[in-house]
């Protein structure tokens, strides 16, 4: 259906229909990682705060007293959401650092912490929103193929399945309905149907979002109940591997991994 729409005659119309609806999809896609990156990051910082009231863990309550949090998560999201795929993820790092830093020393909290527990919170949280960017960016390009199977596909169908049944309204009330129709009957039909069309459409033009928000949710979820489980210091995240392959190669590699 899809290709019958792109082609020939109506090429004119279903070319810029398909520009719009595929930027429509990285809108959404867009939106939403900003979203759930926002609420993720935040998820990070709050369980590390009440696991540090709960052990009584002074740095940690400092540094995250110290954080501007306000001014921070909007600076790592533009980071790990909108940059661009080139970015390699040591430039990333750094940049996530960098921010990070700047926003522990422009916090009003009195500091109760050393630098080198500075440094190592920034390198946890840092590499924990490297991997949520990672994780995020698996669904780049998802928009495209959403985009495909409920609008260029199913729309169509839907329209073109929605006629057929005013055809056959009309015939079974002409036809079939005894008495004498008048002109109120046949409005009264063509307008039930018409609003029962734009309901559909309508819930098919929301439908898209839901989809891409649906997929983009089971990601960053995933990706923070994983990390929440291995204490936020998982062995076998991409940053881990790629830090481990970078100081001791594969041999180091395997042994992390086996705790060898």
């Amino acid at each position: 259906m899809d290709t019958c729409l792109g082609g020939g005659k109506f090429r004119w119309i279903a070319k810029p229909f398909k520009r719009w609806a595929f930027a429509k999809g990285e809108e959404y896609t867009r939106i939403h990682s900003t979203h759930y990156a926002d609420k993720y990051l935040l998820k990070f910082l709050r369980k590390h705060g009440k696991e540090a009231d709960k052990m009584n863990d002074i740095p940690t309550q400092s540094l995250i007293k110290c954080t501007d949090e306000k001014h921070l998560v909007p600076k790592l999201i533009g980071i790990i959401v909108a940059r661009k795929k080139k970015s390699s993820p040591k430039t990333v790092l750094a940049e996530l650092e960098a921010a990070m830093h700047t926003s522990i020393c422009s916090g009003h909290a009195s500091k109760n912490h050393t630098n080198a527990q500075e440094n190592e919170w920034v390198e946890k949280f840092a590499e924990y929103s490297c991997g949520l960017g990672e994780a995020l960016d698996k669904n780049r390009g998802l928009d495209h193929s959403k985009v495909r199977e409920y609008w260029l596909s199913r729309g169509p169908r839907l329209f073109l399945t929605a006629v057929l049944y005013f055809a056959f309204c009309i015939v079974c009330l002409e036809t079939l309905k005894g008495g004498v129709r008048s002109h109120s009957d046949r409005m009264y039909t063509l307008a039930t149907n018409s609003g029962a069309l734009v309901i559909a459409f309508w819930l098919l033009y929301k439908r898209l979002g839901d989809a891409v928000e649906g997929v983009i949710a089971r990601a960053a979820h995933d990706y923070y109940v994983n990390q929440k489980k291995m204490k936020f210091l998982d062995p076998t995240s991409p940053v881990h591997m790629r830090k481990l392959e970078g100081n001791g190669g594969e041999q180091e590699k395997e042994k992390y991994l086996w705790g060898e």
